[in-house]
């Protein structure tokens, strides 16, 4: 496989005529999936994933929240055992999914903590601070997803303090059965992926699917009988609603190829080249003369890094990926939320740079097709 490749680096192109930094064009489809809210499936070359979007309303559910803050927001990654020579190994497609579903747990569920905290605030305009840190844990999180698009309109959570003089316990009784109540009207989304076929590039077809279903989700109208409360019923909209996002998620994964027409015979350190989109049919996902993931296998834990303090090595990993959100900020930059890493061999800083690039841009390109998609 090294001189297979290697006769291609010579031509400085890879195997399926990508230039080293190229990255394949994805293909949208929303709508596909009809026993959902909300779906999508994604190609990526040989690549195929497929993401749903369920909805169920909180009224079901007892009406207290006594221990951690409720979550609004679930996914789970399933990688079928057919979706690639690797997976049917025994026990590589659990791992795997297990590996994605914690890579998009931390994007999508984890990764808006500030933002999420300044919307929380605004169920507490006007109510005394003291009562305040009681009821914040009561607030759900919801991730990517704006909370009040997960919300029928109702009444402001201060509006209960009209009635006179109450002390501060009798305040905070009522401000908390209030709260609790406005809470059956919250709807829980569970992401659900499903990696069909694999030729790499697995991680931005996932994410992008998630993120198309999330687009493509359409909350429907509760009924009584769909367990939202009664008495909180009347007060649900009368027309569908689509979700708000706080941005929306575009992966792209590199890897590190170290360049064996540089290093074979020569006393110097050989050249690290720089994979755009790494995909199996070129034999860039498993050859063996990429770099070594220092990790072990399935174990792996996405985190929400800042490019602060980095130092002079960077980062470090054969694989990682960088998330940025496809839509443009007033000042045309394009923010980046997310840079995912298992460890292994340094990155260089130019590199890294290199790679941000690319991923900004290319997250521009595919949210711009995402708006077409039907």
């Amino acid at each position: 496989m090294s001189h297979y490749y290697s006769h291609f680096l010579e031509k400085n192109f890879r195997p399926d005529g990508r230039n080293f930094d190229g990255c394949r064009k994805p293909s949208v489809s929303r709508g596909c999936l009809t026993t959902c809210e909300g779906s999508a499936m994604v190609r990526v070359g040989g690549t195929v994933v497929v993401a749903g979007v369920s909805a169920s309303a909180l009224g079901g559910a007892p009406c207290t929240f006594n221990q951690s803050t409720p979550n609004l927001l679930g996914v789970q990654v399933l990688v079928s055992s057919g979706s690639s020579p690797r997976a049917r190994r025994a026990g590589e497609a659990q791992d795997r999914s297990r590996d994605l579903t914690a890579l998009l747990r931390g994007l999508f569920c984890e990764s808006f903590t500030r933002e999420e905290e300044e919307e929380r605030k605004g169920y507490f305009s006007g109510v005394d601070s003291s009562l305040v840190e009681s009821l914040r844990a009561l607030v759900p999180r919801s991730g990517v997803v704006l909370l009040e698009s997960l919300r029928a309109p109702r009444d402001k959570v201060t509006e209960v303090l009209e009635a006179g003089e109450d002390t501060e316990s009798e305040r905070s009784a009522r401000l908390e059965a209030s709260l609790l109540n406005s809470l059956r009207q919250f709807w829980r989304l569970d992401i659900e992926v499903v990696v069909v076929a694999d030729d790499g590039g697995v991680e931005d077809a996932a994410v992008l699917a998630a993120t198309a279903a999330l687009v493509d989700t359409v909350l429907p109208i509760p009924a009584a009988e769909s367990g939202v409360c009664q008495e909180a019923t009347s007060t649900q909209p009368q027309q569908p609603q689509k979700l708000k996002l706080r941005a929306l998620p575009m992966a792209t994964t590199f890897a590190l190829l170290n360049n064996p027409s540089r290093s074979e015979g020569s006393p110097a350190p050989a050249e690290l080249l720089l994979i755009g989109d790494p995909s199996i049919s070129n034999g860039e996902d498993q050859a063996p003369h990429l770099l070594p993931m220092a990790t072990e296998s399935g174990r792996g834990v996405g985190l929400a890094l800042s490019l602060v303090g980095l130092g002079a090595k960077g980062l470090s990993g054969s694989h990682f990926t960088v998330v940025h959100d496809g839509r443009r900020a007033e000042d045309g930059e394009t923010r980046l939320l997310f840079i995912r890493k298992l460890g292994g061999t340094p990155l260089p800083l130019d590199m890294l740079h290199q790679a941000l690039r690319i991923s900004a841009e290319r997250a521009v390109a595919v949210s711009s097709e995402l708006s077409k998609s039907v």
